[in-house]
């Protein structure tokens, strides 16, 4: 492709109708797809599979527009390798996705309250178990920013939440006490999690590391962390970097509930037309993500939703189906039609001679000569193909009963045996075939042929294994296939 023609194909690409509401929404849906999903892999092992794949997609449109044959014949051919690869090596991250996905607030929305009752119980009962054996402990409540990189340094779990894995946990002996318990939702995401510790000069020398890495933990997101200290026994909570320490089990119940009551208010007032204000909303978050999420969106937008609108006149093989027992098609049906399509250029020029097909139904077919309409429902193309027209509409089609008539088989010999020879007997095993087809060809139809059996220049007997046919194309054997020729040469008689 010369640079002329490169350059002509980018402006074609500008060149897009004028963007309506439905191409706006069509695009933010899309980015917030991407920017979900980018989320969800971001500081995963995924990121380098996806930048791999991407890389790929990349190469096979520049093959495209390059005309570059074999790296697209070769990038065609491994995709679907490749994609078999990444789901079975990133099977653990896309089990996490789907069930974070079916976590989601949309999915959560009916049984919220029962369930964030269950988890308040379950972490209450727990901190006053180990805090009773005086068992060290910490515990970090997710909430609206995630904590997924703090996550990943530690033991994925994502195990319902129990009290009896709480304390089991934490045991001295356990190889996941040292380290943190994060919690999301009613699910103990991971453990011996590493949290930062706060660097705050101002605290008491006598907290341990447990308080301090609660302290440092909240200081950096809205979380909130329960510390059972292991000298004293002692429960404390943790918000916003402030610490409330030695508390007993109600006033831990009742700080986790007013977390959670604070969490589905904010809810309310989202459904009631309420907006929280910048201190639930965050638009400046994550805005390289927001922005490469709009971008990708807008070029898929370009490429896929946006490209020229041709038509194109094609042949599509006719398929017959269903054709009643006892029934045979005669004559020469249409093997193609001609269908006009409409759709974008991209998707028209990467139709193949497989993906187009139009199907007759011939379930109400009967002896004679019979018409059969063509509808755009009976021709099957991709999706994303609009059909225009379909020519010819109307096929017609010849019928004859079907039957069954036993010939001979008659041995084609081929040559003259040497000199002084002549053939003296020809048989075939078997003597008679079976034939079954249109009963108007079977009548004219007087013996079956085979393969030639050569007998130049011989001197001796042959004996041959050859494939048995019929003239007519109509007509077909049942049973055999082949026969046994026995070919007797003998001395010719002298005169």
């Amino acid at each position: 492709m010369n640079p002329n023609e490169l350059l002509q194909r980018f402006a074609e690409l500008l060149r897009r109708p004028p963007i309506t509401w439905w191409d706006v929404l069509d695009i933010l849906i899309v980015s917030i797809v991407i920017y979900e999903l980018l989320k969800l892999i971001r500081g995963t092992r995924a990121v380098q599979m996806a930048v791999g794949i991407a890389s790929i997609i990349g190469l096979f449109y520049i093959s495209r527009g390059f005309q570059l044959e074999t790296l697209n014949w070769l990038i065609r051919n491994i995709v679907g390798y490749v994609v078999f690869a990444a789901i079975v090596l990133l099977q653990a991250d896309i089990r996490r996705a789907l069930i974070h996905l079916g976590r989601g607030k949309l999915f959560r929305r009916f049984d919220r309250k029962s369930t964030d009752e269950d988890t308040v119980e379950e972490l209450v009962v727990a901190a006053t178990a180990l805090s009773a054996k005086k068992t060290g402990a910490i515990v970090v409540i997710e909430r609206s920013i995630g904590l997924r990189n703090y996550i990943e340094s530690g033991i994925l779990l994502d195990a319902k939440l129990t009290y009896d894995l709480l304390v089991s946990i934490f045991q001295p002996t356990s190889p996941l006490h040292d380290g943190a318990v994060i919690v999301q939702g009613d699910r103990c995401a991971a453990a011996a999690c590493f949290l930062p510790l706060t660097i705050n000069p101002r605290l008491s020398r006598e907290l341990g590391s447990r308080h301090r890495a609660a302290i440092g933990i909240t200081e950096e997101n809205d979380a909130v962390a329960i510390v059972v200290s292991e000298e004293t026994g002692r429960i404390s909570i943790v918000e916003d970097g402030n610490l409330e320490y030695d508390i007993d089990g109600n006033r831990l119940r009742e700080r986790l509930k007013s977390v959670v009551t604070l969490r589905r208010a904010r809810g309310k007032q989202r459904q009631a037309g309420i907006h929280p204000g910048l201190m639930a909303y965050h638009p400046f978050r994550n805005l390289g993500l927001k922005f490469l999420s709009t971008l990708v969106a807008l070029l898929l937008w370009l490429i896929v939703a946006g490209e020229r609108v041709v038509e194109r006149v094609m042949r599509a093989p006719v398929e017959f189906q269903n054709l009643p027992a006892g029934l045979e098609l005669v004559g020469n049906p249409p093997d193609t039609v001609e269908v006009r399509l409409r759709g974008s250029s991209g998707a028209l020029s990467r139709m193949a001679a497989g993906d187009m097909a139009a199907v007759i139904d011939l379930t109400t077919a009967r002896p004679g000569r019979r018409l059969f309409h063509i509808t755009q429902s009976q021709v099957n193309v991709p999706y994303g193909i609009e059909i225009v027209q379909v020519g010819p509409s109307t096929l017609t089609m010849e019928f004859e009963m079907s039957g069954i008539r036993r010939v001979p088989v008659e041995p084609d010999i081929d040559g003259r045996p040497a000199p002084g020879f002549e053939i003296t007997k020809v048989t075939s095993d078997p003597e008679m075939v079976e034939v079954a087809g249109p009963e108007t060809a079977l009548k004219l139809l007087q013996s079956a042929i085979t393969e030639p059996v050569s007998v130049t220049d011989q001197s001796r007997s042959i004996r041959e294994v050859v494939t048995i046919g019929v003239p007519d194309a109509s007509l077909r054997l049942r049973t055999p296939q082949t026969a046994v020729v026995t070919v007797t040469i003998a001395p010719r008689p002298p005169k």
